[in-house]
This record gives structure tokens, C-alpha cells and sequence, in this order.
């Protein structure tokens, strides 16, 4: 059996595979979350979409769990960005606008942290 805590670890780890897949097929940017068509997205906005925080709204009853995941995706993502790039890696937004080379390097990133998520070695 799967306690909440891990379940939670599950949730993000899937989270931050499916925005590295979310890659495959769109453009990654720096500077602002997300295009207007959605058709290209910093890392934490690639996040947002996938996790569907970008269209869902706060009184929707989705919208906090939703939220939680992606939060808690974000907060993930950025201790396993210190840990690869060190203290300069403060934020997934200034690690992705001035720090990350191009999107196959978000990506190896995004699936690196979701296999740590998930006990592997990376």
C-alpha cells in the first residue's frame, strides 16, 4: 500500500515526466510562462499547462489539487536544481531564462528530478 506521502511523490514525479514529454511536441521559451496559444512554454509553464492550472480557475473544486500537484512540482524541481547546478540555481525561472541551454536540457533535468522523486539514482 502506497501512503499519502508517497502517492503525493508519485503525483509530482508523473507530473514532471509528462511536462518533459510536453517538449516533444512544443517550443520551450525564456522569459514569460507561456505563449498565448500555449504552443511554447518556459519549464514552470510547461508545468502549469500539464498540470492544467493555466485554464482552470480558483473556484473551480479542481483547480486546488491541481494547484498542490504543480506547486509541489515546482518545489521539487528546484531543490533537484541546486543539487545539479548549485546555489546559483535559486528558481526554476531564473535556472530556465538564464541558466538552462536549450529544452533537451529541461528535459534531461525534469526527468532526472522525477526519477529521484521515485527513489532511482540519477
Amino acid at each position: 500500500m502506497i501512503d499519502a506521502q508517497q502517492a503525493s511523490k508519485e503525483q509530482v514525479a508523473d507530473l514532471l515526466d509528462k511536462t518533459a514529454d510536453w517538449f516533444d511536441t512544443h517550443k520551450w521559451m525564456r522569459g514569460d510562462f507561456f505563449t498565448k496559444d500555449r504552443s511554447a512554454a518556459c519549464a514552470y509553464g510547461a508545468m502549469k499547462i500539464v498540470g492544467g492550472v493555466d485554464k482552470a480557475r480558483a473556484g473551480d473544486p479542481e483547480w486546488s489539487i491541481r494547484n498542490e500537484v504543480v506547486w509541489e512540482g515546482r518545489e521539487a524541481f528546484e531543490k533537484c536544481l541546486r543539487k545539479d547546478y548549485g546555489p546559483t540555481a535559486i528558481g526554476v525561472y531564473t535556472w530556465n531564462d538564464e541558466q538552462a541551454k536549450d529544452k533537451r536540457t529541461v528535459q534531461r533535468a525534469l526527468r532526472r528530478c522525477a526519477r529521484r522523486l521515485r527513489g532511482g539514482k540519477s
